[in-house]
């Protein structure tokens, strides 16, 4: 077999990242170590943050034709030329009436009935869904992020990163095994930070994350708040409408340095983290546990961020 160069090149480069990712103490926010986890903490002030009320929610939702069958973008910008700018004003009309009644009769009825109408009209990535926010407070939102051995759902979750509101304070904490035994420790720690909650912020986290997590808490049955039924603010989908006009990549590293003109520095690629895990285990060189920590807490400030901007872009 021939060797390619690049694989080399590849090899050595990791190691300069380790020399270099050594510089950054993640260890000394260390708040629980002992022989099978290891407890980060960190937090972020967040008392500019907004989310939609209700009534935002409403007038967006009534000033939305599209939500009448048949209605789309183009068909919905001649009606409001013609003075037909809302849903009321559409329910006027003999043809729309029994459907407009039907549509803004969900408004008055519980989440699941509307979560349900928007879902016969529109994708998940939909600004509507995303004003879905205005059902919830700031401390039922739960950021949930994992780094894994390898995709597949057999294999065990290396660390879990967790973002939550207290007060006016966006909380990080993470939960890292020191061996593969650990991770029942680690999946019971952290689902104690579910309860209470009533809405996740993933980043592809309906494809990937909250189903991960979901497989290995029922193959250690540990007793949990069900996360796959709490709705899931997934921001990977958002951003691909509210930045579509300026990105062709919506990877969460590419949204961060185009939108949020945030570089990332000596973090590691996500595909990568077996290897540094894998690396730690052999050596017991905490640098490169700290590597992939220190990626994990990027991931889940790059994902708060991007909530945040879009929180800006889309409630005004």
């Amino acid at each position: 077999m021939e060797l390619n160069d690049k694989i080399f090149e590849k090899f050595l480069s990791r190691k300069k990242e380790i020399k270099n990712i050594s510089k950054i103490d993640i260890s000394s926010k260390v708040i629980c170590k002992n022989s099978t986890e290891y407890l980060l903490s960190t937090s972020i002030h967040t008392d500019n943050l907004c989310l939609p009320d209700f009534d935002f929610f409403k007038k967006n939702y009534i000033n939305t034709l599209e939500l009448i069958y048949g209605i789309r973008e183009k068909k919905s910008k001649k009606l409001c030329k013609q003075g037909i700018d809302s849903l009321l004003k559409a329910g006027e009309i003999n043809c729309f009436k029994d459907e407009v009644e039907k549509i803004l009769s969900a408004l008055n009825s519980d989440f699941e009935n509307l979560k349900n109408t928007l879902k016969t009209r529109f994708s998940c990535s939909h600004k509507l869904f995303f004003l879905l926010l205005s059902y919830f407070k700031k401390q039922d939102l739960l950021f949930i992020d994992i780094e894994t051995k390898n995709l597949f759902s057999e294999s065990i979750i290396i660390t879990i990163g967790l973002g939550y509101f207290e007060n006016e304070k966006f909380i990080v904490r993470q939960f890292t095994i020191l061996k593969d035994a650990a991770e029942y420790e680690i999946l019971n720690e952290a689902s104690k930070y579910f309860e209470n909650k009533k809405a996740v912020i993933t980043f592809n986290g309906k494809t990937f994350d909250i189903p991960f997590l979901e497989n290995r808490l029922s193959y250690y049955s540990i007793e949990h708040q069900d996360i796959g039924c709490l709705f899931n603010f997934d921001l990977f989908h958002f951003s691909k409408n509210a930045f579509k006009n300026e990105l062709n990549s919506f990877s969460l590293k590419d949204i961060e340095k185009y939108i949020l003109k945030k570089q990332r520095k000596n973090d590691i690629p996500s595909d990568e983290v077996d290897f540094y895990y894998s690396s730690y285990l052999k050596t017991g060189d905490i640098r490169y546990l700290n590597t992939i920590i220190y990626h994990n807490l990027e991931d889940i400030k790059g994902m708060y961020l991007i909530f945040k901007k879009i929180c800006e872009k889309w409630i005004k």
